[in-house]
């Protein structure tokens, strides 16, 4: 038998087979696609995606062409809860003058981002931390990206208006801006003053 031009043995035709049903299945049980193709596009750079980390979505592009539009020439930013790293990566090969700081609390993610960074050619540019965004401190000048859905985050992040945002927020905020008070009283106003 032929598949796209090239001639299969029957022992291949079998195992392609056999992958494409154990894809249906896993489909059918409501398993994310980019789970079960392995990798994703966003933006210009193809990514690997694992159970470990969160799908790339088309609507963070839009963070990363803000952030690109904020930073300055040869600056160095900081990606927040990295995850798969396509925020840091597709801004790194979208710019080559930039650098970045990537952290990520969760190992097996982190993991995930480094291939990423080697297979989309910008590991040069990138360095990765282990950590909780809440404890590890950057300096100044530096531009902060973050997805915030992992543990309890994201559910603060978008109960706009919220109490519960504002406060986590603005802990987030203390922990990235020490001896600096959050004065601020919305979320609006510190995603400005952080960004």
């Amino acid at each position: 038998a032929e598949e796209n031009g090239v001639a299969l043995s029957e022992e291949d035709r079998q195992q392609n087979q056999e992958e494409l049903e154990a894809a249906v299945e896993r489909r059918a049980l409501r398993e994310p696609l980019q789970y079960i193709l392995g990798e994703w596009a966003f933006m210009d750079e193809i990514y690997l995606v694992t159970p470990d980390v969160l799908v790339p979505r088309d609507d963070t592009e839009v963070l990363v062409g803000c952030a690109l539009s904020f930073e300055k020439e040869g600056g160095v930013f900081a990606d927040l809860c990295t995850g798969s790293g396509c925020v840091a990566i597709s801004a790194l090969a979208h710019r080559k003058d930039l650098k970045c700081t990537a952290v990520e609390k969760y190992p097996e993610a982190l993991e995930v981002a480094k291939q990423n960074a080697v297979r989309n050619g910008v590991s040069d540019r990138v360095t990765f931390i282990e950590g909780d965004v809440t404890e590890d401190v950057f300096g100044e000048d530096v531009l902060i990206t973050a997805s915030l859905e992992r543990d309890g985050m994201k559910e603060a992040a978008l109960a706009a208006g919220t109490t519960e945002r504002d406060e986590a927020l603005k802990e987030i905020y203390k922990k990235l801006r020490p001896g600096e008070p959050p004065t601020v009283d919305s979320a609006t106003s510190l995603i400005n003053a952080l960004f």
